[in-house]
């Protein structure tokens, strides 16, 4: 009798263990499978290179509900609305990406793009500074800074900007096509007058000098001229000494995280945005965003 008893209480048991198992398992496999922040950006990049804009936007907001902080997917969220011409709406995603993420130098540049977009001088000249305040190297915010110079009328310093990143020669070569862009062809001849001054043989301006310089008497024969500036740069300490390919014009530049230095580099090669100008004969300014390739 004794040993009926213990097997009986065993069995029990053993059943006891088998059903809370049973109903464990029941409850995992119930349970959707959580997708990682960085899975839905990824999926977003795929989609984006399919021309999917509006399933890649979809999973970048998952990957920013899934992760605030995720800068990538707020900075390419920016770029499609921008392309989608809905500016508002690349606004407003990126100034919640400001709140969440008020160190993201990238952030800074893209919503001052977005500024540049609305002619917002003021506001797009104030987040390039913050940008570059975050990330001093970070070139494309220093290219954008440098357009926003020149097209509010401060040609040198627009100059020196541009001076951080390419040599003195294009500098004031791309802020002469910026002046030509304005149709501002007394301050585009100082430009080019100033680029053949730090290299006589800059074929760019040397080819276009003639032109603007007649439409610049025509202009200055349409009204009083204005007071020009007649000093070249002060300073080459900081001009980068490479080469560089001529007939290079700035072009209005947004940024990915990945081209930032001092923003998150957790990219794949892959994912890695070059910094770009756009060679362009017909000196008209290209207002499109850097997106993805």
């Amino acid at each position: 009798m004794r040993r009926s008893k213990s097997c009986i209480c065993i069995v029990t048991v053993v059943g006891t263990l088998a059903i809370g198992c049973s109903q464990h398992s029941d409850t995992i496999f119930s349970e959707e499978p959580r997708i990682s922040p960085m899975t839905h950006y990824y999926s977003g990049r795929v989609l984006e290179r399919q021309n999917d804009l509006l399933g890649a936007i979809q999973q970048y907001g998952k990957a920013v509900d899934a992760d605030p902080k995720l800068v990538e997917a707020y900075a390419q969220l920016s770029v499609l609305y921008q392309r989608l011409d809905r500016v508002d709406e690349a606004q407003k995603i990126l100034k919640q990406g400001i709140d969440e993420n008020p160190e993201s130098a990238v952030l800074r540049n893209n919503f001052g793009f977005c500024c540049l977009l609305m002619n917002d001088f003021v506001g797009a000249e104030q987040q390039f500074q913050a940008a570059l305040g975050l990330s001093p190297h970070f070139d494309q915010a220093r290219m954008n800074l440098a357009i926003v110079l020149a097209r509010t009328d401060r040609m040198s310093q627009s100059a020196a900007e541009f001076a951080h990143v390419v040599s003195e020669d294009v500098a004031y070569y791309n802020v002469a096509v910026i002046c030509m862009d304005m149709d501002d062809y007394v301050h585009a001849e100082w430009a080019l007058q100033n680029a053949l001054a730090s290299n006589p043989d800059f074929g760019p301006a040397k080819t276009d000098l003639p032109r603007v310089a007649l439409l610049a008497s025509r202009e200055r024969e349409k009204s009083s001229p204005p007071v020009l500036e007649t000093s070249l740069l002060a300073s080459a300490v900081d001009i980068i000494e490479e080469p560089i390919e001529l007939m290079m014009m700035p072009v209005l530049m947004n940024a990915s995280p990945e081209e930032a230095p001092s923003d998150r580099a957790e990219m794949n090669q892959d994912d890695v945005e070059s910094l770009s100008w756009t060679a362009h004969s017909t000196m008209t300014l290209v207002e499109e965003p850097i997106g993805t390739k």
